[in-house]
Formats: structure tokens, C-alpha cells, sequence
């Protein structure tokens, strides 16, 4: 045991160790962050390879973000969606002049101010070995304004009866991963914790993929409304998810091959018009 102990020591020495070029970039005076998303997001012609594969995974992407916008990407399971996604908060480096926001290249921003402006749920939460309570506000700085009502927060991420049978009801402990609670239960927790202060852009990755059409209906209601974010951007396999976008982007195999508001769509075949029509009969 001390022997892997110590491999596994170095290991997280090596990774402590390794230079991030974006650490060192000075964070914006507090007015320029604070205006950072006044002009949104603008994508230009972005390509993505990942290491070691000769076809791009991304291939000639570009769309806009508008301050007040909400944005749907619908696609099929490996069309894209997630790298895309991970492109936009810098989970994965892309090359210069590729991703803007408020007129400034994203690599040119600091982890701080591009955290604080675009915030991302993942259909894959991780939740500490905590309580409900600590998981919802990790990361939230001691002197950050907005913060939104733990109750009242529960309630729009349509956790607070089922947070009300709990033991100890948000003083729980959920559990290493939050191996304690449901898929959709860990979902909704990462959706609260995101929306505990505001931000500009609001990107949900597939985050109601386990949670029941009611449940689905009654979180993008209280999402939509905005109180947490100026704009978002909803990634789904679920056409039902992008009813209320303001305008739809089709990905597939890497590219946008479709786009249009959700009553334009419909009306002409293709993939969105197929899902469409394939999910409803299921659902009925």
C-alpha cells in the first residue's frame, strides 16, 4: 500500500507540476469582466482534432450567442456535441481566433474571467463525498454577489421534496461521487450548483437525460426564465429539449448540417423533423 501510495503521489506531483500558459494571463479589470458577454459569443470556422485521429471531430463550426439568446444543438450520440462544448469553456484547447467572446479571443482570457462568464453542466456530474448543502456551493467565492436562496434553488432544480426525505435533509451526505443518490438526483445537484450565481452563458450538456419527461418539462420552464443566466445553450439528443430555442443548430458527424428556429425545422424533413416525430410517438 505505501508503495502505491507513493506512485500515486508522483503521479499528482507531475500533474501539479504541469505548465498552464492560461494561469499566467492577468484576469480583466472588474468592469471589462463584468461586460465581457455584452456582444455574446461568436464562433468562427472551428476545427478540432484530437490527438492521434487523421479525421477532425469538428469540422468548419460557426454560430453566434447573442446576450438574451437561447441556443439548442441537437445531434446524435458521437455527432460532435460534447467537444464542442468542451471547445467553448476551454476544456480543450482549440487554436487562436477560432472562439470569441465580447470581441476577445478566448485564449486570450484568463481562467478566471472565462469561469465566471461561461458556466458548463455536464450530463456526468461529480459530486463530492459531502453534504447536499457543500456540493450545491463548491467553488462559490466568499464575497460573491447574487447568490440565489438555497431553498428557493431546490426548488427550481425540482429537488426540494425529494431533499425533504432525506435524513438530514440538505445536511445529508450524499457519498463518494454521490453513489447516495439517483442519476437524475446527481444531475439536478450539478444543475444547482451552477445556477447558484449568475453568469453570462449557461451551457447544459444533456444534463436531463435522467430525469422523466414531467421533471424534464418543469426544470427547462424555471431554466428558461433566465434568472441565472443571460444566455444558454442547450446540447440534447432530445428534440423536445429545443421547443422553446431561439434558434436550433443540427449536428452531425462533426458539422452543422442543418439550422433554423423549431416551427422551421418541422417543416422540412430531415433529421430534427424524424426525432421530432419518432420521440412524441414514443412519449404517447
Amino acid at each position: 500500500m505505501f508503495q502505491q501510495g507513493m506512485v500515486g503521489l508522483e503521479s499528482v506531483q507531475t500533474i501539479m507540476k504541469e505548465e498552464n500558459s492560461f494561469n499566467k494571463i492577468p484576469s480583466l479589470p472588474a468592469k471589462e469582466s463584468k461586460d465581457l458577454f455584452a456582444t455574446g459569443l461568436e464562433v468562427r470556422n472551428l476545427h478540432y482534432h484530437y490527438s492521434g485521429q487523421e479525421q477532425a471531430t469538428l469540422e468548419n463550426i460557426q454560430f453566434r450567442i447573442l446576450p438574451g439568446q437561447t441556443i439548442g444543438i441537437l445531434g446524435r450520440i458521437g455527432s460532435g456535441k460534447t467537444t464542442l462544448v468542451n471547445c467553448l469553456n476551454r476544456y480543450l484547447a482549440v487554436e487562436d481566433q477560432q472562439i470569441w467572446i465580447g470581441g476577445r479571443d478566448i485564449n486570450s482570457l484568463s481562467n478566471s474571467d472565462l469561469r465566471r462568464s461561461i458556466r458548463t453542466v455536464t450530463q456526468d456530474p461529480f459530486l463530492f463525498s459531502d453534504t447536499v448543502t457543500n456540493n450545491i456551493s463548491f467553488g462559490k467565492q466568499e464575497d460573491e454577489a447574487g447568490v440565489i436562496d438555497l431553498e428557493q434553488l431546490l426548488y427550481e432544480c425540482a429537488l426540494d421534496e425529494e431533499v425533504q426525505r432525506f435524513p438530514l435533509q440538505e445536511k445529508t451526505m450524499v457519498g463518494e461521487k454521490g453513489i447516495m443518490l439517483s442519476g437524475g438526483q446527481k444531475q439536478r445537484i450539478s444543475l444547482a450548483r451552477a445556477m447558484l450565481t449568475p453568469c453570462d452563458l449557461l451551457i447544459l450538456d444533456n444534463v436531463l437525460s435522467a430525469v422523466d419527461a414531467e421533471t424534464e418539462s418543469f426544470l427547462l420552464k424555471q431554466i428558461l426564465r433566465k434568472q441565472h443566466a443571460q444566455s444558454l445553450l442547450i446540447v440534447s439528443h432530445r428534440a423536445k429539449s429545443m421547443e422553446k430555442a431561439d434558434w436550433i443548430l443540427i449536428l452531425e458527424d462533426g458539422k452543422i448540417v442543418d439550422q433554423g428556429t423549431h416551427a422551421e425545422l418541422l417543416e422540412r424533413p430531415g433529421y430534427y423533423q424524424e426525432t421530432w416525430m419518432l420521440q412524441n410517438e414514443m412519449a404517447n
